[in-house]
């Protein structure tokens, strides 16, 4: 028999990031970033932002940094995340990779005489559009800075709604692209040569790819493209008797605090409150630990998104038919946070048909 353990669940807490701070850029604070332009390039505060004033930097072939330097000591472990608005006018490369306007982290680690760096680089031009950047910082992590800037490369760019946060509650994600066997969209509804659920049009078709930010959690969600078209796990269910009753096991191998899920049901009754599916997650002694996802609590029906007891609605849009759909985030917090989970697999109670998108994870510090 299969040891178990007494599942612990706080499943409606909430997991924001932690906001180190935020920018408008209607001044240029001093006393926090310290800017460096050199030769004919500049870096300053202008009229064209989204609310009023934002931060504009020029550069055609010379040096500019705006930079704030963090403690390395108190974000070890931590993952940061910065974001902002941007807008860029005729960006180009100079004669490095490197030289392009963009977003960048830097940490050094003892140990290593080579500084590690992280950059999100941009050339053309666009108008406002969100930009993002994510650094894992070593816990060995001994200097760390932040910069906003263009090192040679050429064009304007403008920032607006800058934002740094702490970024470590919110999660990682976890593959899942070995268990995916659907698609997010279907042609002809009962044709049986479709995707997604056979459902015609009633479909996730504009769910959109990246990383999608929910109360609960950042998840990454694939193209639709990817994986040969599967980007989606669907479980047997009454309705769709062509899928399997278990996936999994997906290995994860990571200490762990919480795994976050983006899910929805489809023909799922949910004023009975029967399980639609169980989370099952296994560690390397054998031990496992279960999640049952109640239709009405854990599990909302995709083409019916209302919030439902542990159930964050996570993604809302309309199908194809016009019709709402959405996806929702549900939390299972780990009782081994000490021991690394093995793997997690998913099996289907039966009850409608489970849909899982996406699965992210809170490393145990």
């Amino acid at each position: 028999m299969r040891p178990s353990l007494t599942l612990l669940l706080v499943l409606a807490t909430r997991l924001p990031a932690a906001v180190i701070f935020e920018d408008g850029f209607e001044t240029l604070d001093a006393t926090r970033w310290t800017a460096d332009a050199r030769g004919g390039a500049a870096i300053a505060i202008a009229d064209q932002g989204l609310h009023g004033k934002c931060l504009r930097i020029t550069s055609e072939g010379q040096y500019a940094y705006l930079t704030v330097k963090l403690d390395a000591a108190k974000y070890r472990g931590s993952s940061l995340t910065m974001s902002g608005m941007v807008k860029l006018d005729n960006g180009r490369m100079g004669e490095q990779v490197y030289a392009t306007p963009k977003f960048h982290f830097m940490q050094r680690v003892e140990g290593s005489n080579q500084a590690q760096h992280v950059a999100d680089r941009w050339t053309g031009t666009f108008d406002w559009t969100p930009k993002r950047l994510s650094i894992d910082v070593d816990p060995r992590c001994t200097e760390l800075v932040m910069d906003i800037g263009n090192q040679n490369g050429f064009g304007t760019f403008y920032v607006d709604d800058f934002k740094l946060e702490d970024t470590l509650g919110k999660g990682r994600p976890v593959s899942l692209l070995s268990v995916f066997n659907t698609g997010r969209s279907d042609g002809v509804a009962g044709d049986g040569a479709g995707s997604f659920l056979d459902t015609g049009p009633l479909d996730l078709f504009n769910l959109p790819d990246g990383p999608l930010e929910t109360p609960d959690a950042t998840f990454m969600v694939p193209k639709p493209g990817d994986n040969q078209g599967q980007v989606l796990l669907a479980l047997r269910g009454a309705k769709c008797p062509q899928f399997p009753l278990e996936a999994g096991p997906v290995a994860v191998g990571q200490r762990l605090t919480k795994l976050a899920l983006l899910h929805a049901a489809a023909w799922a009754d949910v004023a009975a409150r029967q399980p639609v599916y169980t989370l099952r997650v296994r560690y390397p002694d054998g031990q496992t630990a279960e999640m049952p996802m109640r239709a009405g609590v854990e599990i909302g029906n995709f083409d019916a998104p209302q919030p439902c007891e542990n159930w964050q609605l996570g993604w809302q849009g309309s199908c194809g038919a016009g019709k709402p759909v959405g996806l929702g985030a549900t939390v299972w917090v780990n009782p081994r946070p000490e021991v690394a989970v093995e793997s997690v697999s998913f099996v289907s109670a039966g009850h409608g048909v489970a849909l899982v998108a996406a699965v992210s994870y809170v490393p145990a510090r």
